[in-house]
């Protein structure tokens, strides 16, 4: 229901459609976003190469690319990665001064 009512589908419509019609609404959703997100990887790159000098140019796949296997990442290297960024970014990393109640 999450899912659906992301992608626009309303309760009402929701509950007349069978499991297979919300597959196929969800499914579109995701293939339209996709392409919005494609669209704007190569707004990026464009961006990207038009303030760069010589040298290696982007394309917008080389920035977005939905269908790469290396996008797949195994649960332990999501681990450390996680680990690594709360190291930089977490509560421990930035020193904060709490302010002292009277």
């Amino acid at each position: 229901m999450r899912n659906a009512t992301r992608c626009g589908i309303t309760v009402d419509r929701f509950w007349d459609m069978t499991i297979k019609e919300i597959l196929l609404e969800i499914k579109g959703y995701n293939f339209r976003l996709e392409n919005e997100m494609e669209l704007h990887a190569h707004f990026a790159a464009q961006i990207i190469n038009s303030n760069r000098g010589k040298g290696k140019t982007y394309k917008g796949t080389d920035l977005f690319n939905p269908n790469k296997a290396d996008n797949v990442v195994s649960i332990e290297e999501h681990k450390k990665r996680f680990e690594e960024a709360n190291a930089l970014m977490g509560a421990d990393a930035i020193p904060v001064r709490r302010r002292q109640v009277k």
